[in-house]
């Protein structure tokens, strides 16, 4: 990931924040806002270069801390011949160090959340029913549901600015082209959707605990000449 895709990644993901849930009351948008910003706190500077998709981690660049070989398979020379491969080194392969996955950082995050925060969020109502419950199963799922009540907000926010500014993994729906528009009022760049036709979506189901099931894509028009109440997949 460039620093520009990374300021791009931020912005995209405090606009969202800001922008797109005015009317959620708990959390309310002044805490989504203030959550993400302490997401991006946490990054470490020198992890930016490594940093490019949801669900997958790059190998660390030489002159990182963390970078450092970890393990090897041997090369497969056949006949006796020298190896081509310019990344052979005297038979071996070697496989270097990767970046944790951000949504193995995200997960981390909301494991401190569930341990730290929970039961501080938790309505008077929801309190005195967590401090009854023998059973710690329960109990438990409580308090999964109050991180998901409050965290997932944060993790749409950030999620659909990772894919927009640098690897698209179509990893959050429920927005229009219109929140888009409010997030960017003074005009949405060209970066996010640029002015070639998109790609329409058909769904043709759903599995539940995963998600919808995708069918065929058929050309659209482009973002500029989509009706505000239109959903995109970010």
């Amino acid at each position: 990931m460039t620093p520009e895709q990374y300021d791009r990644w931020k912005d995209f993901a405090i606009r969202m924040a800001r922008t797109c849930f005015k009317r959620r009351r708990r959390p309310d948008a002044k805490w989504i806002v203030k959550e993400v910003e302490y997401v991006f706190s946490m990054i470490d500077e020198e992890d930016i270069p490594v940093l490019e998709s949801w669900d997958s981690g790059n190998e660390y660049l030489e002159g990182h801390p963390y970078y450092r070989r970890q393990d090897y398979w041997l090369c497969q020379v056949q006949y006796g011949r020298p190896c081509q491969d310019p990344d052979c080194d005297n038979g071996k392969h070697w496989r270097y160090a990767q970046s944790q996955p951000f949504c193995d950082f995200m997960s981390d995050r909301e494991d401190s959340f569930r341990d730290e925060s929970a039961i501080w969020m938790m309505t008077d109502a929801q309190w005195k029913r967590y401090r009854h419950l023998r059973d710690r199963e329960k109990a438990d799922e409580l308090k999964d549901a109050i991180v998901e009540q409050f965290y997932d907000p944060v993790r749409m926010c950030i999620r659909a600015g990772l894919d927009m500014a640098s690897a698209p993994s179509a990893g959050v729906a429920g927005f229009t082209a219109g929140d888009i528009r409010r997030m960017y009022p003074e005009g949405v760049p060209d970066w996010l959707f640029g002015d070639q036709p998109l790609e329409m979506q058909e769904f043709v189901g759903k599995i539940p605990g995963v998600g919808l099931v995708p069918g065929q894509t058929t050309p659209g028009p482009c973002f500029a000449d989509l009706p505000d109440d239109a959903g995109v997949w970010l």
